[in-house]
């Protein structure tokens, strides 16, 4: 029906939110809210005259996501895997993993779009570029058009550790030269070495004088270097030194007469 100037319209359903009216003028537009599930609501318009109109709509409206915590675990000193589940509830959903050092997290991935299915969809997700032997929290989080939903909290830390120094000795070679040499476990972070020498326990040089990569491994590593030019019946000290992103450590001081 045509509606003139002082036409009035009603949406009415039996569930969601307060009936919705209100006098406008043509076109016009009404909000009602429903709770999840499937309805049929009636729209009625009204004239001036007391005349009115109406028409019907089924209308299925879907629920928020739901979000189930799986588990995370480190796969290395810079990742982690994790996983759990997210059901779409029938609306298109997407989801990230926010994650972070303290329990506000703080840093996010990038959305992964889920569809719009009505059964849990599995999640696995590995992070990276993470910190080693460092804490970190996470949750999933879940969003459609009918409202987010976030998993509780998990934790999980990062692997790897500062170097482990297992050894160190030195060899004379001749009056005027000796080889330093250790063992080291870089334990699963990129490390490097390096030996501090002088005549005192301040030490003052370095050799190699650009320290020298040992890699990530997991097990010891055996290095060594010859330090030559040294003043025969001279009392020498030094140090092997170990270096990576967790920590810096350094042996007890050594002593060698010449």
């Amino acid at each position: 029906m045509e509606c003139g100037p002082s036409a009035a319209n009603s949406l009415d359903d039996l569930f969601g939110s307060n009936p919705a009216s209100g006098p406008s003028l043509p076109p016009t537009q009404i909000e009602h809210v429903y709770v999840a599930g499937t309805f049929t609501a009636t729209l009625t318009v009204t004239d001036a005259a007391g005349e009115s109109a109406f028409d019907t709509a089924q209308l299925t409206v879907f629920p928020a996501p739901t979000v189930a915590l799986g588990g995370g675990y480190a796969t290395s000193p810079s990742s982690a895997m994790i996983y759990g589940t997210a059901n779409p509830n029938g609306g298109d959903t997407t989801y990230a993993v926010r994650y972070g050092t303290t329990p506000s997290l703080g840093s996010s991935t990038s959305l992964v779009d889920i569809g719009s299915g009505t059964k849990p969809v599995a999640i696995n997700l590995t992070l990276v570029g993470l910190a080693p032997h460092t804490p970190y929290y996470w949750c999933i989080n879940a969003s459609n058009a009918s409202g987010d939903a976030s998993s509780s909290l998990g934790a999980f830390t990062t692997g790897g550790g500062a170097p482990m120094l297992q050894s160190v000795g030195y060899t004379i070679l001749g009056a005027t030269s000796v080889q330093l040499s250790g063992t080291i476990n870089p334990r699963q972070v990129d490390t490097v070495w390096y030996f501090e020498w002088g005549t005192g326990t301040n030490y003052g040089s370095s050799i190699p004088m650009v320290p020298s990569d040992l890699g990530s491994g997991t097990g010891a590593v055996q290095v060594s270097i010859c330090l030559g030019q040294l003043v025969p019946h001279t009392t020498y000290h030094f140090a092997l030194v170990g270096v990576n992103a967790v920590g810096v450590v350094t042996s007890i001081d050594h002593v060698i007469k010449m």
